[in-house]
């Protein structure tokens, strides 16, 4: 990108002096500095990362928001590493909602207990 006489950012609005602290967003073309720019492949203006990327509730990394799922118990967005399917009634769920077994707490607690069983076995 050249630079002309005097650019701004436009996220917040400081003069950008030199190219090496100008960046175009990739999305929409807005003009941004280094402090203000999101990296993900390329440079994004924060308004257009929100709008197209998200930050996994469980991982921390960062997706496309194309690639989002979301726990359909406890409402987390999700990237699709972090998915489970539960094995009784098929819902996807993030890691705190799901048992070892690979039952979601819904489906578990919807379980008949055996007061005599102990409560170990019950949670395998």
């Amino acid at each position: 990108m050249v630079m002309s006489m005097s650019e701004h950012c436009q996220e917040c609005g400081k003069e950008i002096i030199s190219e090496d602290d100008l960046h175009e967003c990739s999305c929409c073309g807005a003009v941004i500095c280094s402090n203000c720019v999101y990296h993900y492949f390329q440079p994004l203006w924060p308004d257009c990362f929100l709008d197209n990327y998200f930050t996994c509730e469980s991982c921390s990394e960062i997706y496309n928001i194309m690639e989002r799922h979301e726990c359909k118990i406890c409402g987390m967005s999700l990237c699709p590493s972090c998915i489970h399917k539960c094995i009784q009634c098929g819902k996807e769920v993030c890691d705190l909602c799901v048992l070892r077994n690979g039952v979601c707490m819904n489906c578990a607690f919807k379980v008949k207990i055996n007061e005599n069983m102990p409560l170990s076995k019950l949670m395998e």
